[in-house]
């Protein structure tokens, strides 16, 4: 009994100085190959005079536009390249330069993308917000686009869609 306890006490002592990373389990969980990603964060603050589109007011309106837009990269363990692309606001606001009229400036951008290794297939999705709002009497402004393609294996465009809905409420 003596004999079979120092028995396994020697192999819990000897098992216990091994190194984690070459035992059979850490080297059967070690994955064999990499991933790479990356994400870039760009802050945005500008300046620019264009109109709230026509059939609402069609005014040139001065906006100071803040915004963010975030790209998540990943190239995957196979060399395929997939992310996402967030943009949206911040706090924009415009002055109307005919009436003065105060209007905010409301936006989302999201969008996905998948490329295989070889660079096919591909698929990409996207779906944009943006919302012009009057802070008065004058009537908003909403544009929703949606676009979306795969491209399959071959080449073959499999789908494709491009919407877009302009409404003055």
């Amino acid at each position: 009994m003596k004999a079979q306890l120092g028995v396994a006490a020697l192999t819990v002592a000897v098992l216990g100085c091994r190194d984690a990373a070459t035992s059979p389990t850490a080297q059967r969980l070690t994955p064999s190959l990499t991933v790479a990603q990356d994400v870039q964060r760009v802050e945005i603050e500008e300046t620019d005079v264009f109109p709230v589109p026509r059939g609402c007011t069609g005014e040139p309106v001065e906006w100071h536009l803040r915004q963010e837009s975030i790209l998540h990269e990943r190239i995957d363990a196979n060399g395929g390249f997939h992310g996402t692309f967030t943009f949206h606001d911040k706090g924009s606001y415009g002055v109307g330069l005919v009436t003065g009229a105060m209007y905010h400036l409301a936006q989302t951008q999201n969008e996905s993308f998948n490329v295989g290794p070889s660079g096919l297939p591909i698929n990409d999705t996207a779906v944009f917000l943006r919302r012009f709002i009057s802070q008065g009497s004058l009537p908003n402004f909403r544009v929703t686009n949606i676009f979306h393609f795969t491209i399959d294996a071959n080449g073959t465009m499999t789908s494709f869609r491009n919407t877009s809905e302009r409404v003055c409420d």
